[in-house]
Formats: C-alpha cells, structure tokens, sequence
C-alpha cells in the first residue's frame, strides 16, 4: 500500500526551526499509523536536517531557489524516488499557490500550513493554529473546496508536552515561591533578545536559577560569557531538542512566540513573552488580550517580572489555569485525524480488486471472527468473488484513504425477521465490513457504516458481530445500531 508523506519545510540559522519542529510532529505521529514520512529541504546554513535524521526520516536536498524552480526541483526529487505520495506538506513562507499548482497534480492532496494568510493556496486542507485566526480570513486565499483547520486545538506541539502535562499541573498546585525561570528564545534568537533580557534579569538580582536555552548557531552565543552576568545562577543548555523537562521543573518562562508558546501553555506554565519578529504581534497581543501571558518588551520587562515579585500565588495560578485550558497537547492527532477523515472515499468494487481483498481476507484477525475462520484457496476466492461482482443481490465498495485502498464494505439482501421492523417487500440487508490493519484505528469502520445507511435499499440493517470481537461491538453501538439478539445488531430507521 502506498502511504507516503512528503514535507517540504526549510530551516537555517536565519530562519529558526519553529516550521520545521512541527513538520517533524506531525511526521512523528503520521508514522504511528504506519505511513513513511520524508522531507525535501534547501541546503540552507545551519539548517536542523540532522535533527529530522537523527529522528529516522530521510531529507532530500534541493539547492536554493526561487518558488518555481523550487517546484520544479521538488518534482525531480518525486520522480527520482518514484513513490505515489498520498500526501504532500508544505510550511513555507515563499511557497505559496504557484508551487502548489506544479506539485497539486503529482499527489494525492496537499496540506499547506499557514501563519499570515497573506498569500493564496490551492491545497485540499488549510492548518492555521493561530488564536486570532479565523477561517473567513482564507475565504480569497483558497479554493471552495479547501478545508480550514483553524484555530490552537491543532497546534502540533511533541508528544512529550501533554504526557507530562498532567504531572506539571499537579506540581504547579504545590508551588509556593518561583524557584525557577526558564529563559529560551527559539532556536536561534535571530535578534539577540537573550542577552539583552540577561543585562535586565541581571539588574534586578531577583536570586532565582535560570534555564537559558540557547543554539550554539546563534550570532549572540559566540560572545556569551556566563560570568559576565554576576548575580545569576545560570544552568547553560545547548541545542536541546527536547524542551519539556525544563518546561516541567520551571515556575516562569521568558520566550519567544510560536510552537514554543503552545508547549509552554499545555504545561500550564506561566510565560512572559517577547517579539523576535513582528508577524508575531498580533498572537501576542491576542495571548495578551485574554490573560494567557503577559506581553513585554525590553523597556518594560523589569515591570512584567516584577508583577510576579514577590510571589502571589494567586495572581500566578491565573496564568497556569487560562494557559493550560487554552491547549491539551493532542493537535498532531486532531490535524491526522481530519485530513484521513475527509480523505475517505467509497466506490464500487471490480476485478482489480480481488486479490487485494484476498489478502486482507487472510490476516488471522480476519478469520478469527469470520463465520467461516478457515482461510480459502485463492480458486475459491476468485469464484466467490466473480459470482458476487454479478449477484443482483449483493453490492460491494472500496474503502479508499488518500486515494489508495483502505477496506472494503458490502450489503447482502436477506428476508427481514424482524417483524415490527419489516419493510414493504419484507426485505433487509446484512453488513460487513473489513478494514485493512494498515488503516485500523483511524475511523474508518464508523465512516464505512454511515456510508451504508446512507446506501440501503430497506428500513433496516443488520450486522453479525463475534462475541468476542468487543471493538466491533463497540463501533456498530456508536452508530445506532441495538443488540437484539446473541451476536445480532440492528439498524432501522423506524
């Protein structure tokens, strides 16, 4: 089966790695659901490629260019690994529609991921997780049939963040002093706001132990002297890629603006922010607006921190509780979720599907609940299978996701035994469903039974479900459908 992601996101010293960790989020959780994941990307200096690497993913490398040759480059690197890609990411500033038009009809679907909205995009799924967002701000910039994931419940922050969340919520009820600041402005703080926020800090001898995250790329780091701050306790971290147990262990952060912000926020821990650029100013000050973080500039940041000294638990815990509710950590999960939602698709079965189905019909998980658990021969596959292409009384689909086969459903015709629920010509139908293992646990099976209720012909359904197979159970429950006898559900619109 083909379940291959490309990402096309670029990272350098310049441009920071906030594009690029939340490509490798969401590569990191598609991989989950087994699809294989690689990414195209400049040879900028000081790019993060390494850290995609170091994750398992191949990088392609294409040279530094302008929008169309990029596309043009793009595709080579396609043709060249001759994959049928279901989907294509791309989370980049400079590429915008004319990209997407070169590379729309050589995928499945494309996913553009947008901070700005200043730009037009033809891609099957829009991601903007910005608070201040709404979709009536891409209503010019997409196609009619695009759809819009707005809004932070789809921020792609690391798994590491809400699997600690419920432990740094339970720390923060215990905090009684601010014992811990943590200091971290990107990866590469492209302005130099951390020793500017050091000389303030510094100023203010506030007797506390600062995390200072910092990349050893950043112009400022190569001028950095501990000892030229005397009255901070400076812990020094350099190019961590796992932030959390600091975000963990901290009672304040000074940062930046962007994933970082969600990281902090689903940890519950209070934040003072700053601007590394101006497009983050309208987040900031919408953050700002609701209470979920102060927001601060280097002429006014011994104010924001002195609001927090001396400690007012408080005045603090509001920062905890409004930040905290504000993301849960599941966004990588939620954009997945949707993007193989809205990319199901039904069609009749025909004879290219046979030995498709064959094969799925012989995983030992299907035959365990099969009326009949012994695996037939492929001749008696192939009969059964051309008679019921034909039989007026039998209808067959394809469950496809991102275009390529995922499962199959079928409706057999049966006399109604059901006599309160009997239709005019006494008849029903009874159905069946098999999903692949390289699609299971993604909704499918729900989206395949409503997709047959839409389909029948009579009042009623029916389902025969093994009594040991409890997520069946549970899926033909979720859809309407009542146990009226041992191993029978029904369906009925009555």
């Amino acid at each position: 089966m083909s379940k291959h992601i490309a990402i096309r996101v670029d990272s350098s010293s310049k441009i920071g790695f906030g594009h690029l960790a939340r490509c490798l989020v969401l590569a990191k959780t598609f991989r989950q659901k087994g699809f294989t994941c690689f990414f195209i990307c400049q040879s900028l200096p000081g790019n993060g490629a390494d850290r995609l690497m170091a994750a398992g993913f191949d990088v392609e490398f294409i040279p530094v260019c302008d929008e169309l040759e990029d596309a043009r480059c793009s595709l080579n690197i396609l043709s060249k690994l001759g994959l049928l890609v279901s989907l294509l990411i791309v989370d980049h500033y400079q590429l915008a529609r004319p990209w997407e038009d070169a590379l729309s009809s050589h995928v499945y679907a494309i996913l553009a991921i947008d901070d700005l909205a200043n730009r037009k995009h033809q891609c099957r799924w829009l991601l903007d997780v910005n608070i201040h967002r709404a979709k009536q701000d891409y209503i010019d910039l997409c196609p009619d049939n695009t759809e819009c994931l707005i809004g932070v419940q789809y921020a792609c922050i690391d798994e590491g963040y809400p699997l600690k969340r419920t432990l740094a919520l339970a720390r923060r009820k215990k905090t009684v002093l601010i014992q811990r600041l943590l200091v971290t402005f990107g990866a590469t703080d492209p302005i130099g706001l951390t020793p500017q926020v050091l000389t303030v800090l510094n100023s203010m001898n506030l007797g506390i132990a600062i995390d200072l995250v910092a990349s050893s790329s950043a112009e400022w780091f190569a001028d950095f002297n501990v000892s030229d701050y005397p009255n901070l306790q400076i812990t020094l971290h350099i190019n961590p890629t796992d932030l959390s147990d600091l975000v963990l262990k901290a009672d304040l952060a000074l940062g930046s603006i962007g994933t970082s912000t969600w990281e902090r926020a689903c940890m519950g821990l209070p934040s003072i922010v700053m601007l590394t650029s101006e497009l983050q100013r309208p987040i900031a000050e919408a953050l700002s607006e609701m209470k979920v973080v102060e927001f601060a500039s280097c002429e006014n940041l011994d104010e924001k921190l002195g609001a927090f000294f001396p400690f007012e638990f408080s005045y603090w815990w509001e920062f905890v509780e409004r930040s905290s509710q504000l993301i849960s950590g599941r966004g990588p999960y939620e954009v997945m979720k949707q993007l193989i939602q809205s990319s199901v698709d039904f069609r009749p079965m025909n004879m290219d599907d046979m030995f498709t189905l064959f094969e799925w019909q012989g995983y030992p998980e299907s035959r365990r609940f099969s009326r009949n658990p012994e695996q037939p021969s492929l001749e008696e596959h192939q009969t059964w299978y051309k008679k019921s292409l034909i039989d007026p009384q039998r209808r067959m689909w394809m469950v496809e996701c991102f275009g390529q086969p995922a499962g199959y459903i079928r409706l057999d015709e049966t006399i109604n035994m059901i006599k309160n629920k009997v239709d005019e010509s006494g008849r029903q139908e009874e159905v069946s469903i098999l999903i692949s293992r390289d699609y299971q646990g993604m909704g499918l099976g729900k989206k395949a039974i409503h997709y047959l209720i839409e389909q029948r012909k009579y009042l009623s359904l029916l389902a025969t479900v093994h009594d040991d197979n409890q997520p069946s159970k549970a899926l033909f429950l979720s859809c309407g459908f009542e146990s009226i006898a041992p191993q029978t559900y029904l369906w009925s619109e009555q």
